[in-house]
């Protein structure tokens, strides 16, 4: 059996005429050295504004840092009081007779937790560091 394989093409021409000018080219001569390129290192100043700004910035996030760190220790040790007072046996005694005695230790917990939530963790030092206060006073909790 043969096949027979038929090809047909079209061919457009369009032709535009235009009725203004082409400008012409007029070469410019480039002068091209005959030695080798050197290359010359530069090194570009810092800005001194941007260097002010970056020290500023630098400064203003460790006194944030000083800061939330000095509050968290502040509720650590909070922490460590209310530690002390429910390990003594008077406490102990007070907290398994009295409703309110429980609820009140209960509540100066919550206060504390409260006061961790208002710590915000922006650097992760400073939320490690709320997050093991937070889970230490849960484990307070009566």
């Amino acid at each position: 059996m043969r096949s027979t394989h038929i090809t047909t093409s079209t061919f457009i021409q369009l032709t535009i005429q235009n009725d203004q000018t082409t400008p012409t080219s007029k070469p410019i001569p480039i002068d091209i050295p005959n030695s080798s390129p050197v290359s010359i290192p530069v090194a570009l100043p810092r800005s001194t504004t941007a260097a002010a700004a970056t020290k500023i910035q630098a400064t203003y996030r460790s006194h944030l840092t000083r800061s939330l760190v000095r509050r968290i220790s502040a509720v650590d040790s909070e922490a460590t009081r209310l530690e002390r007072l429910i390990q003594s046996q008077d406490t102990v005694d007070a907290v398994r007779s009295d409703e309110r005695e429980r609820l009140r230790l209960s509540e100066a917990l919550m206060r504390l937790l409260f006061s961790l939530d208002s710590v915000p963790g922006f650097f992760p030092a400073v939320r490690d560091l709320r997050r093991r206060v937070s889970r230490r006073i849960v484990g307070l909790q009566v």
